[in-house]
């Protein structure tokens, strides 16, 4: 935790609370203990803390208004890269263009059909034999919920993430992926849900709409986990 995190987290917080005192807020640098309403704001004021104390551009502030465990309206915001996208639950808008500079290429292969995201922080043994198994594919790291907005404005295919997430890590840029025609989905097969008693996400894969609904890739995702559960 940073001091950046700790104001932006005021300013977040002050200017939800004015906006209507119904939903309770539930952000990542406030204490919190488990989800009790149907209905509740949640906030990462500053995702991508690793790349913000490096200097890197990928961090963001993500907001999300859930409702029955499904985030319908999101904002995710990249200052450093002078880019918003947001969602009213209705479509997706976007201010300024994203451009994932890769930090680091791996198993890259030139005019490859498929573009794969990863964390730039967090790679495992159930990610790394996903990619394997992809064969020809351009990976490119990157922090924060850029790699979700990624998929929803087109700039990737698929996010896998077998590590573990927060939900405030994820719904805001769910949010807008799920307008954009894509999805985060789990194990089980359905899309992520926002009424964790734990506040943790599952494994799951990011599908962009452009290769959704992608049970291929869900059938290797699962593959991988169950091979890798078994040693």
């Amino acid at each position: 935790m940073t001091i950046a995190d700790l104001e932006s987290n005021r300013l977040v917080v002050a200017a939800l609370s004015s906006l209507d005192e119904r939903y309770e807020i539930i952000s990542e640098e406030q204490d919190h203990t488990e989800l009790l309403t149907d209905s509740f704001w949640l906030v990462d004021p500053l995702d991508g803390t690793k790349e913000f104390i490096k200097g890197l551009p990928d961090f963001t502030v993500n907001v999300a208004l859930v409702v029955r465990g499904v985030p319908l309206l999101g904002f995710v915001y990249a200052p450093a890269r002078d880019f918003m996208t947001w969602t009213d639950g209705h479509q997706l808008f976007t201010e300024g263009k994203l451009r994932l500079e890769a930090q680091h290429e791996q198993a890259t292969v030139a005019k490859a059909d498929l573009k794969v995201v990863t964390s730039a922080s967090h790679m495992d043994t159930h990610t790394s034999g996903f990619l394997e198994r992809l064969g020809k594919v351009s990976v490119r790291s990157v922090g924060s919920s850029l790699k979700i907005v990624a998929l929803a404005v087109g700039e990737a295919d698929l996010y896998p993430r077998f590590g573990p997430t927060m939900l405030w890590d994820t719904a805001a840029a769910d949010a807008c992926l799920r307008i954009a025609g894509g999805v985060l989905i789990g194990p089980n097969r359905n899309p992520l849900t926002y009424q964790s008693q734990n506040l943790t996400n599952p494994s799951f894969l990011g599908i962009s709409p452009k290769i959704a609904p992608g049970e291929k890739y869900l059938d290797l995702m699962q593959e991988v986990l169950n091979q890798d559960l078994r040693k």
